[in-house]
């Protein structure tokens, strides 16, 4: 017997059941309770905006400014106003993407004329924005993609400044876009909140954060008036401000907006355990728009101008979109370069331009990068400048900064010193005499396959250049006259950027040889029979099989003109290339177990 909440009255379970409205129903009417959105919250950059719209403009006019510049840009009216209000004293205006249609699935089409047929599976999304004026601040919350309405004038430093003030030390996910290896962006997810290190922010730009609203904040008034009283709330940070709960009316979203503003003036909390992200912080395009301008100058030198794009590369905001699509386009001044089936590389896109120094800075913007997949269409397409897709580093007025997708950073002259140090300092502890294993000098006029071809004095040895396994070179060159060890190099010329790759290929060859030796060695055999088969070894299976049971040294061997010590570390400009060493070290050491007998050396080649 349990005991009717609604009346005092004993009935069996059995009666309370049947009495009970179906789960769906109950699901359908706590859907309805909790009705609201929960939606990014962007501030806008007046001042940005101010700079595209001259002369005399008021608040209320930006969000039909924006709007219509974005639809004469697509040459057709896609966003249109649906009504402006004044909500509490603010005022509002809501637009809303009159073009976005049904887009049928491309499985469809794939299976006509087979003999089986899906009927029309369809999908369609919504994209809307509406803008909110508080004070002398223009914000905006979006649906869908809308953001690209004004994600140039986004203020990308508001989110932090709230997370920082507003959320606990420590956070639950994050996006890192990584300053070295070959990984340009990784999403984590931990299973327990933790703390970002400042060993972390070593090499890494944490450009979306994930924890939870602190207790004192949990207990204000004035977000107990929005969102009732929470026990915890989730916060997302990333171009904009995300809070978990949904907000049931406009009312509420109108007095959060206000809230999330008067946030950004409070003293950040004793307990600051974001402040990591000060080694590697964002540029606000408000306060220091006078230096990013000098930088996008400076940028549009080195590539159209210099043709330097060794230490740039190509990606996008929204990674997931961008990467898994199937078609990719770029265009200048609404002109199509080309069309591919392949993420394109910054080197096509500017050889395919033909700018020069005349057009170089406005290339920066007129050549735009768009990439769809066929199976989901323009719901989930990405569309940018050439600037919102640039990744790499950048030295202007004797200072580091990084760019990564159209976002400008500065490293801090600290953090660059902590690097430095670090740096010379396992520059020395690896460093390798080249004489020792029979490492010849390299000729000034060599490319790096003719090197490799050569590179060895003596015959105990075999050239690996350009041989795969699972698409992973194993080595340039590997060695075994020198005493009792395995000499497993891989070569790179200069020390700079491109110091990524070789890093990249060490690592990879690496785990692959370690964990092939731990189980069996059939890949090891398999890369055998094709150095064999080319020419490159006249050992047999057992005795080059005989070599891995040697301890290994794998060797990053760069060749440049001067080597690096203590004295010459600063004329060795490229803060990735020290990063990349540095954080190298750290990851040999977790990829070798305590009972491997690998190790990591750096090795000097003078270039003669």
């Amino acid at each position: 017997m349990i005991l009717s909440p609604s009346f005092g009255k004993t009935e069996s379970k059995s009666a309370t059941l049947a009495n009970q409205k179906p789960w769906g129903a109950r699901q359908e009417a706590a859907m309805v309770a909790k009705s609201g959105i929960a939606v990014p919250i962007y501030r806008i950059d007046i001042d940005g905006v101010l700079e595209s719209f001259p002369g005399d403009v008021n608040l209320e006019d930006i969000p039909a400014l924006l709007v219509q510049a974005y639809n004469n840009e697509k040459s057709a009216l896609v966003y249109q106003s649906q009504g402006r209000a004044v909500i509490d004293g603010h005022f509002i205006e809501l637009f809303h993407n009159v073009k976005s249609q049904p887009h049928t699935s491309s499985w469809v089409k794939f299976f006509e004329g087979s003999g089986v047929e899906l009927p029309e599976i369809e999908s369609q999304f919504q994209h809307l924005l509406c803008f909110i004026v508080i004070e002398d601040e223009l914000y905006a919350f979006t649906a869908g993609q809308a953001a690209v309405v004004f994600e140039r004038y986004v203020d990308i430093a508001f989110p932090l400044d709230v997370g920082r003030r507003v959320a606990r030390p420590e956070i639950r996910s994050a996006r890192a876009n990584q300053i070295t290896g070959r990984t340009l962006v990784s999403d984590q997810h931990f299973r327990d909140p933790r703390r970002i290190m400042l060993s972390e922010s070593l090499d890494t730009v944490w450009s979306s954060l994930s924890g939870d609203v602190r207790n004192e904040w949990l207990a204000d008034p004035e977000l107990q008036n929005i969102f009732g009283a929470k026990k915890k709330m989730r916060i997302s940070v990333t171009g904009a401000i995300r809070l978990g709960p949904k907000i049931e009316s406009l009312e509420k979203m109108v007095a959060l907006v206000t809230w999330l503003g008067t946030i950004v003036d409070q003293p950040l909390p004793v307990d600051d355990a974001w402040s990591a992200l000060d080694s590697i912080k964002a540029l606000n395009p408000r306060k220091q728009k006078r230096l990013i301008a000098r930088l996008r100058a400076a940028l549009a030198r080195q590539i159209f101008v210099d043709r330097n794009t060794d230490e740039l590369a190509l990606t996008h905001p929204d990674v997931s979109f961008y990467t898994s699509a199937t078609d990719y386009m770029a265009t200048l001044d609404g002109e199509v370069l080309f069309e591919v089936d392949v993420e394109p590389t910054l080197r096509e896109i500017v050889d395919a331009a033909g700018v020069g120094s005349e057009g170089a800075e406005s290339a920066l913007e007129s050549i735009v990068i768009t990439s769809v997949n066929a199976d989901f269409g323009d719901a989930f397409a990405t569309k940018g400048s050439l600037l919102a897709h640039t990744h790499g580093e950048l030295r202007v007025d004797g200072k580091t900064y990084f760019l990564l997708a159209g976002r400008w950073y500065e490293v801090d002259a600290s953090f660059i010193d902590s690097i430095k140090r670090e740096f010379i300092e396992l520059a020395g502890t690896l460093e390798m005499d080249r004489e020792d294993i029979g490492l010849e000098a390299w000729r000034t006029e060599d490319a790096e396959g003719v090197y490799n071809m050569g590179s060895i004095s003596h015959d105990s040895s075999i050239n690996g250049d350009t041989v795969l396994t699972d698409n992973i070179e194993l080595f340039d060159t590997l060695s075994y006259a020198a005493d009792d060890r395995l000499h497993i190099l891989h070569v790179k010329r200069g020390f700079n950027v491109k110091i990524r790759d070789v890093r990249s290929q060490l690592v990879a060859s690496a785990q692959l040889i370690e964990n092939d030796l731990r189980t069996g060695g059939a890949k090891l055999r398999s890369h055998f029979e094709q150095l064999r088969s080319k020419g490159r070894t006249s050992l047999s299976e057992d005795e080059f099989m005989e070599l891995f049971e040697r301890p290994r040294v794998y060797g990053l061997c760069y060749a440049s003109e001067r080597k690096i010590s203590p004295q010459t570390a600063s004329t060795f400009r490229s803060s990735v290339a020290k990063m990349e060493l540095v954080s190298l070290n750290g990851q040999f050491r977790q990829l070798s177990s305590n009972d491997s007998a690998a190790s990591l050396r750096l090795i000097w080649i003078p270039i003669v």
